[in-house]
């Protein structure tokens, strides 16, 4: 089983979101920045280095939103995404862009992304009730 760290940046009420290009079977969807622990890191640890290496952004990351298994046909993967907070904004790349969760989901994305969509717009009804961090 793979161990894979997500990072939700928001942004204004957007997130970012990078295109991965290759084959299939996620060649040509948008994602969520993050990629595999490394075997000597922490979960925390490899969200923010994968999104330093993947969109030239300083995040920190924050709480765990949800952690969820995800069987696709040639492996099982274990994410974790967690939410985080810009620490520079530059970085942006052009294969990245911000977009609302909604705007996200009309888009072509790893089969295991819209549940963690789904607790992100949990968290966003939460935080509008006061109690939350957006």
């Amino acid at each position: 089983m793979t161990e894979i760290a997500l990072g939700v940046v928001p942004r204004a009420g957007r997130l970012l979101i990078q295109f991965r290009a290759g084959d299939p079977p996620l060649g040509g969807t948008w994602e969520l920045p993050g990629g595999k622990r490394r075997p000597d890191e922490t979960l925390e640890g490899a969200v923010v280095r994968e999104i330093a290496e993947e969109t030239g952004m300083a995040v920190e990351a924050g709480a765990l939103l949800v952690a969820l298994s995800h069987r696709y046909p040639d492996r099982v993967v274990t994410l974790y995404a967690y939410l985080c907070t810009p620490i520079t904004k530059t970085g942006a790349r052009p294969d990245t862009e911000w977009v609302t969760p909604t705007e996200y989901r009309a888009r072509p994305m790893p089969a295991a992304n819209p549940a963690v969509l789904d607790a992100l717009e949990w968290e966003l009804r939460r935080a509008r009730r006061g109690s939350g961090p957006w």
